[in-house]
């Protein structure tokens, strides 16, 4: 946030550029910058707020609330079953639509069954559907259209999800649950809940609970830091969201370390780009996100719609198509067709050929064997699947 926020600075005195920041969650990324690097370099970031007031627009709210569920124990062995056994099947009714983040793409696969499982046991007839990064980006623009369109019919479909739901998606759930994370994230799953302020759906809950996972995820300081903020409440009304993101904030930036940042800045100043460069930190190690893992690109051919996108790839490597043909008519409808899976999850696969970017094929007829319609890439799969 500081290396981001003194970018933001730079790019509006050098540049003469106009900054608008719209954000849920208002992270400290300007008070960060000054503190951290403007200060040293003698610069004074002055930003101020377009919506005046915003504090008391913020104590009009009362669409939902946080709910800490997180000193429940669940059985290491069965953590999903317990969950629905103990919070689910206590918690949720049948005439609730109803929004369950996870942490990883594993757990949500394993609550997807869960809940499946559950609903078959009781003879209901809720629609369970599942969202994550783990299924075709075609795939997930037609559940998330069919999600809205049930919502919008006021019925109760239970969407399993990863984080990806946090984010640029409009659906708006009667009650939801997630496993712990950073609370800026938690806030922004709350607003997938009444998201449309129903006012006879006033207070609707989020449940927060702790799979086991977000240590490893988030890292121990912004993991024992969310517990100590939902530690001891019985819940957090929406209208004290922002002062408790803004304590979260506080108490993240206090505990936060950003050498390395104040480093990647000096490699801008200094034009550093690459490690080539014989700097530790150069500009191209900046990462929003550190990814845990490295992953392939996957392309999965899952009707002959999608072997055609394949061969038009080919062509287009060939060079038998045109790039611009390519673009105008084959390349969107490919991407959509991908997604990226870790590579210890591909390690032992056969490769018929290389081609360029190495991109992944599970062809149709090991379709059953490596892909679910459901829930996407089988991640326990042990066959060999083929490149193209």
């Amino acid at each position: 946030m500081p290396l981001i926020g003194a970018t933001i600075y730079y790019l509006s005195k050098f540049l003469k550029s106009r900054i608008i920041l719209m954000t849920a969650t208002k992270p400290k990324i300007f008070e960060l910058a000054q503190k951290e690097i403007l200060d040293q370099e003698n610069e004074v970031c002055k930003p101020f707020e377009l919506l005046t007031g915003h504090e008391k627009i913020f104590k009009t709210y009362h669409r939902t609330q946080i709910i800490p569920y997180i000193d429940l124990e669940f059985n290491r062995t069965s953590p999903c079953a317990d969950f629905i056994e103990m919070v689910f099947s206590k918690t949720w009714h049948p005439d609730k639509s109803c929004l369950i983040v996870c942490n990883t793409v594993k757990r949500s696969i394993e609550i997807h069954k869960e809940v499946t499982d559950y609903m078959e046991k009781y003879g209901l007839i809720n629609k369970v559907f599942y969202l994550s990064t783990n299924i075709v980006p075609a795939h997930r623009l037609e559940r998330i259209q069919k999600l809205k369109d049930l919502l919008g019919d006021e019925q109760a479909p239970v969407l399993i999800s990863t984080q990806v739901v946090e984010a640029g998606v409009d659906l708006d759930f009667d009650m939801g649950f997630r496993d712990i994370g950073p609370i800026d994230s938690i806030i922004q799953v709350a607003g997938r809940i009444n998201r449309n302020n129903n006012p006879l759906k006033r207070n609707s809950p989020l449940y927060i609970i702790d799979f086991g996972d977000a240590r490893r995820i988030y890292g121990t300081m912004t993991f024992e830091q969310a517990r100590k903020t939902l530690t001891g409440k019985k819940s957090i009304p929406e209208m004290d969201y922002l002062e408790t993101i803004t304590e979260y904030f506080d108490d993240i930036s206090d505990r936060s370390s950003f050498s390395t940042y104040r480093k990647i800045f000096n490699s801008m100043k200094t034009l550093k780009y690459h490690s080539s460069d014989s700097t530790e930190n150069p500009v191209s190690s900046f990462k929003i996100i550190n990814e845990s893992l490295s992953t392939s690109p996957v392309f999965i051919e899952l009707s002959d719609r999608e072997l055609e996108l394949k061969n038009k790839y080919q062509q287009k490597i060939t060079g038998e198509l045109s790039n611009e043909e390519w673009e105008r008519h084959y390349k969107i409808p490919f991407q959509q067709q991908i997604i990226a899976v870790p590579d210890h999850l591909t390690q032992e696969l056969d490769f018929l050929h290389e081609i360029e970017e190495k991109i992944k094929l599970v062809p149709q007829e090991l379709l059953s064997e490596f892909y679910s319609i459901e829930t996407g890439y089988i991640r326990d799969a042990q066959e060999k699947i083929l490149m193209f």
